[in-house]
């Protein structure tokens, strides 16, 4: 299944999570977040959904993570993030996942956090080199590729491979890769195969394409997209061979649901 959470409406602010069974085409609704907040993102860790900050009905960015468990469709929380944040990027590595980058509440930051469920614990790991918010991120082969992101005045091409296993305070963690063909802010990103997929974005630029990246020959390819000009802060996931592309706005905030094959079997 795949979750939506949370995010903005026509009416603001919503804490509501809407589950999607892409085999029945059907949505049925989830037991709603207990903290309402827009500008987020969410990861998977040993079946437990994980969304860390936000940004409040109020204007205010928090620390709070709250964490879904779909088995039992229920809510708990644990440990806050070090920093308020929201607008960040998110991926998982293993059995644990790591924050890149946002929003403060005062300004975008090159911070990066690693979570640990087992310890229920965070600490700060080796920076981004370019302070950015609403970038993206997808881990492949134990790398995680951070994609695009929005300064408040530049839409990033940036691509930057993250390794975990080297950002151990004697080698550099981080690798910058080939860019996009444009900047995409408010992008999202799925990994299906060995393959990232770039989707949306268009804060300041006129998109016609998605992209899909190849860190095996560290190349980006056009592939289509359904919706052009803007296309930005939608939910993005994938299953075994199709990407979900979920809502955003484009001049309007959107309640579309668009599939993408991604991966074809040939016998």
């Amino acid at each position: 299944n795949i979750y939506a959470i949370a995010g903005d409406t026509p009416s603001g602010v919503t804490g509501a999570v809407e589950i999607y069974n892409p085999g029945a085409n059907a949505w049925k609704a989830g037991a709603p977040k207990p903290t309402s907040v827009s500008n987020v993102a969410a990861t998977v860790v040993d079946g437990l959904i994980y969304v860390p900050g936000g940004y409040t009905a109020a204007g205010e960015v928090i620390t709070t993570m709250e964490v879904y468990d779909p088995a039992n469709d229920t809510w708990d929380t644990r440990a806050s993030l070090p920093a308020p944040l929201c607008a960040y990027a998110i991926a998982a590595v293993g059995d644990k996942f790591f924050v890149f980058g946002g929003w403060d509440g005062d300004s975008y930051v090159a911070s990066v956090y690693e979570y640990d469920p087992q310890e229920d614990g965070w600490t700060a790991k080796t920076a981004m080199s370019t302070a950015r918010g609403f970038a993206a991120a997808g881990a492949v082969e134990g790398k995680v590729y951070v994609v695009g992101g929005y300064d408040g005045t530049t839409e990033f091409a940036l691509c930057e491979e993250y390794d975990p296993a080297k950002d151990d305070g004697t080698r550099v963690p981080w690798t910058i890769k080939a860019p996009m063909s444009v900047g995409r802010g408010g992008l999202g990103v799925a990994v299906v195969g060995k393959n990232l997929y770039a989707v949306g974005g268009g804060w300041q630029s006129y998109l016609v394409y998605n992209e899909r990246y190849s860190p095996d020959t560290n190349t980006w390819a056009n592939i289509e997209t359904p919706i052009t000009a803007e296309w930005r802060n939608l939910g993005v996931a994938a299953t075994t061979a199709k990407i979900y592309a979920i809502g955003g706005y484009s001049g309007d905030y959107l309640s579309d649901n668009q599939e993408y094959q991604a991966l074809f079997h040939l016998y």
